[in-house]
């Protein structure tokens, strides 16, 4: 359950800027990722606890969020396709 806050006010799902990212991942999530514009994880934090939470999230704009597994390997993006 993703509890991020962030501004669309661009009109454009690539064009996300992330303000807070938080939220609650299932027990198979290690880490949660912001994805740049371009698809490319930019920023990571751990989840701990099943819970997740980036207090300076990057500034650049981004196009959602993706669970990772502990391998890094993508388990769900947010928003999705």
């Amino acid at each position: 359950m993703d509890l991020s806050v962030v501004d669309l006010s661009g009109g454009d799902r690539s064009e996300m800027r992330f303000f807070r990212i938080e939220g609650i991942a299932a027990d198979q999530v290690s880490s949660v990722g912001v994805l740049g514009s371009n698809g490319d994880v930019v920023a990571r934090v751990p989840v701990v606890g099943n819970i997740y939470a980036m207090p300076t999230p990057p500034g650049a704009p981004g196009r959602g969020l993706v669970a990772l597994d502990s391998r890094g390997k993508p388990l769900v993006a947010l928003p999705g396709p």
